[in-house]
């Protein structure tokens, strides 16, 4: 329980702000940035693991840094913490970008031209629609 309420936090925390980036501004790398949150969801957990432990395992490309300092990451909380949110963010942020795409752009600039700012627009306008948003399914029965 405890894990996966970090792990939710985080995703919250992180994943809103890359969601509505994805949904609302083209910058250059953003297909990269988008093929990289896919990336998960497409890779067997196997596969998965064994390249969170080739990051971050005590010889591991980050984890030797780490160790270094005695900071151990693998096999503990702090591994499951990641492994949980390099699993389950992906699908918030896609699900969060679909729902603030979702948003016409005129309502939060009347909201802030009735001079709501930039917070109060996304508190009181963007996050309550982006919320209640309807995505299409991917397999719609008939």
């Amino acid at each position: 329980m405890i894990t996966t309420a970090i792990t939710v936090i985080i995703t919250l925390l992180f994943g809103t702000p890359v969601a509505y980036l994805l949904a609302r501004r083209r910058f250059r790398g953003r297909t990269a940035l988008d093929t990289l949150i896919d990336l998960p969801m497409v890779l067997p957990p196997s596969v998965a693991g064994i390249a969170l432990l080739v990051a971050f395992g005590r010889r591991g490309l980050i984890g030797q840094y780490f160790n270094t300092i005695e900071i151990d990451i693998a096999f503990t909380q702090t591994a499951v913490i990641l492994a949980q949110t390099f699993v389950a963010a992906p699908f918030f942020i896609k699900a969060a970008t679909a729902g603030f795409s979702s948003i016409d752009i005129e309502l939060e600039q009347a909201a802030a031209l009735d001079g709501a700012s930039p917070f109060q627009v996304f508190r009181y306008i963007t996050a309550p629609l982006a919320w209640s948003a309807k995505t299409i399914p991917s397999s719609a029965s008939t």
